[in-house]
């Protein structure tokens, strides 16, 4: 008796240390993100939700400091061998980590597993996010371009349209729009609501891309080491800013001020703003909104975009189970999209567009619209040295609007300085 007892505890015992062995045989994988904003939030419920039907495996989510903190910290942790199986990275910032090897190509095996491919993308999409020097290295989350913001009630004060297929498309036809939004409401002389209020630094960089690529042109030359603003096609695009201003009358001299607010509070009428926005919008109290795309300033209908990827940091030991494990969970993402694009973004996936929701719910608006532009959109270049390309444009669109430079002078200095950085980096 006392033997058969023994040998029940004996086997107790061995299922107790099976069951913890199965237990721990869950893969654990790190995940950092940049969503500082609500798109956080939402990205975390994502996660949750991931690791409820998930059980083999765990995703833990770390959100750190949007911009070049996240990057910074980033490099660091893969140079120490640290890094996250997983990470967010804006399309634009891959040649950085590319270039160095701190990023895991996605192989052919590594598609086969996650079931995507060029077909299930709008193509300017898949054969551009992620992808340097023509090899892959991130996965397209989602892509997000610039659009207009109206205030609906403001238009209607001014007798203009509201519906979507009304709204101005041509920078002329914008222009004589926000003439009639701007008001001296109390008739003292000066503008008390502008017809736009100018949308932050980088914002007017992205415009200034934007008009470029209308007019069929670039910023840069085809080989990437030469800057080609100062052209006529360059002339007429930072003209267009710079004439809101001084010229029209229709955007406030003062750039320091909030966008976001002054829109909000109803202090200008409309502002130009990313996808993303549409989160603070809708967070908004009393504001009747409605989102058109980004005004037409040349010939030819053309957007700068973006995109959020997802890329394999390089790991100091690769471990086969946890690198599986990212991809099913990047491959789970990818197919409910639909759940990242109410976070303010614009669906990766073609198959998105057919979802009901999107067609139809009001509060998809905004992404309903921005989302044609994956048709006509434009990625930026790929070069190393981008922040540093981004910050001479940003500079120099605000010395001309400033009025502290001509157009001519502000492009000729924005060339120069562009120039001496491309040949520093190379």
């Amino acid at each position: 008796m006392r033997k058969s007892t023994s040998m029940v505890v004996l086997l107790v015992t061995v299922l107790v240390v099976l069951c913890s062995g199965i237990a721990a045989a869950k893969v654990q994988i790190d995940y950092w993100t940049l969503f500082t904003g609500p798109d956080g939030r939402v990205m975390g419920e994502l996660v949750e939700q991931f690791n409820q039907e998930h059980p083999d495996i765990e995703v833990t989510m770390q959100i750190l400091p949007w911009g070049e903190p996240y990057y910074s910290r980033l490099a660091t942790s893969i140079i120490s061998g640290e890094a996250p199986e997983v990470a967010i990275a804006h399309d634009y910032m891959i040649p950085r980590f590319a270039a160095t090897n701190s990023l895991t190509p996605f192989n052919e095996a590594m598609l086969d597993v996650l079931g995507l491919g060029e077909e299930m993308f709008y193509s300017s999409v898949w054969n551009n996010s992620g992808v340097y020097e023509g090899t892959r290295y991130g996965m397209p989350l989602d892509f997000h371009g610039f659009g207009v913001y109206y205030n609906i009630d403001l238009l209607d004060e001014a007798g203009l349209p509201s519906a979507a297929d009304a709204l101005p498309v041509t920078g002329d036809d914008f222009v004589a729009a926000l003439k009639k939004m701007t008001k001296d409401i109390d008739g003292d002389g000066t503008i008390d609501r502008w017809g736009i209020i100018a949308p932050l630094d980088w914002f007017r960089a992205w415009s200034l891309f934007s008009s470029i690529y209308q007019y069929g042109s670039d910023f840069l030359s085809a080989d990437r080491i030469k800057s080609n603003l100062n052209t006529e096609v360059g002339h007429k695009a930072l003209q267009f800013q710079v004439d809101l201003i001084h010229q029209h009358g229709v955007m406030s001299p003062e750039l320091a001020v909030n966008p976001f607010l002054a829109f909000y509070q109803g202090q200008a009428a409309t502002m130009i703003s990313g996808v993303w926005e549409v989160l603070g919008a809708e967070a908004t109290e009393d504001l009747n909104y409605t989102v058109g795309n980004h005004p037409l300033v040349g010939p030819e209908r053309a957007y700068a975009i973006g995109s959020h990827t997802f890329v394999l940091p390089a790991q100091k030991t690769r471990d086969t189970g946890k690198e599986k494990a990212a991809l099913t969970f990047i491959k789970w993402i990818s197919d409910n999209n639909i759940e990242w694009v109410k976070a303010g973004q614009c669906p990766a996936r073609l198959d998105v567009l057919e979802i009901d929701e999107f067609q139809n719910a009001p509060y998809l608006l905004p992404q309903r619209t921005i989302a044609e532009q994956g048709s006509f959109g434009q990625y930026l270049p790929k070069v190393l040295v981008w922040s540093k390309i981004q910050e001479r444009i940003v500079s120099g669109i605000e010395a001309a609007l400033l009025g502290k430079k001509t157009v001519e002078q502000a492009l000729t200095d924005m060339d120069r300085e562009i120039d001496a950085a491309i040949a520093r980096g190379r």
